[in-house]
């Protein structure tokens, strides 16, 4: 089972969680079913889905801020700027364009051009053709995938497509979706596809930001261990240890150390 089938289950099970409560030592909400660690896009979105089915809910957040890798900052250049995620994708499916429109953000369609350097020159008409037909193989085989509902990465389908391999790679993967191919779902990549990218001139970080306001979320408050050996589990923090039904965790683990995520992930 994928890790993103593992999270599916798991959210779809959680509605069902009787009410428990927290150690008395601890500094957050008096009771609680969930504890979600993280306030980015998928803590924030857990959060609000789990209070909507009428589960108690405590968000940790190590950080001062939330949005995680969707932050705009106001200081490097004077102007909004997205330092991570900054894309709305999805055409009109996209959710966040209608809260956008309503609560008075600019958002304009993404420039559609990109320019190929081989070191200090620009392609060549001929490098550009080929380049173009390596990124639409990959692409046909990607959403073929998807198409026919397989939840695979594209590392199990994108054919070698030679010299252009590395930079197609690199522009449908870590840039575009921030994940190496063997990182994302074909069918997730499929089902989320079509529609033309926008901006957002505010930025996208305090987009997501904003629509997450109503959302309570314990700043500073980094999880220090997550106990799930005994009725439930226990998430230590520095005010305290909270007991839950369940914990769901949507920190990223690109910077632990080898085998710890697969550790602290096990017990979902």
């Amino acid at each position: 089972m994928t890790a993103v089938q593992t999270c599916r289950r798991l959210l779809a099970g959680l509605a069902a969680l009787p009410t428990v409560s927290l150690v008395p030592d601890a500094r957050a909400d008096s009771e609680t079913d969930v504890v979600v660690i993280g306030a980015g896009a998928a803590g924030l979105a857990a959060s609000r889905e789990l209070r909507r089915n009428q589960l108690r809910v405590t968000t940790l957040e190590a950080r001062n801020r939330i949005g995680g890798r969707a932050y705009t900052d106001h200081e490097i250049f004077g102007v909004p700027y997205d330092t991570g995620a900054h894309w709305l994708q999805g055409g009109n499916r996209n959710p966040f364009l209608r809260s956008a429109e309503r609560d008075g953000f600019t958002v304009y369609p993404a420039p559609d051009n990109e320019i190929v350097y081989i070191g200090k020159r620009e392609a060549t008409d001929a490098e550009y053709a080929a380049f173009d037909l390596a990124r639409r193989t990959t692409l046909a085989a990607i959403s073929a995938a998807g198409r026919r509902g397989r939840d695979v990465s594209p590392a199990e389908v994108v054919p070698d497509t030679g010299e252009w391999h590395d930079l197609v790679h690199f522009s449908i993967g870590p840039y575009e979706e921030g994940k190496d191919y063997d990182g994302f779902s074909c069918l997730d990549w499929w089902e989320s596809g079509g529609g033309a990218d926008r901006y957002c001139r505010e930025g996208y970080g305090a987009l997501l930001a904003h629509s997450a306001r109503d959302i309570p979320v314990h700043l500073s408050t980094p999880a220090t261990t997550v106990d799930w050996s005994g009725n439930g589990v226990v998430v230590s923090t520095e005010s305290g240890s909270i007991r839950a039904h369940a914990c769901l965790v949507t920190a990223s683990t690109g910077g632990w150390p080898p085998g710890r995520s697969a550790s602290i992930l096990s017990y979902l």
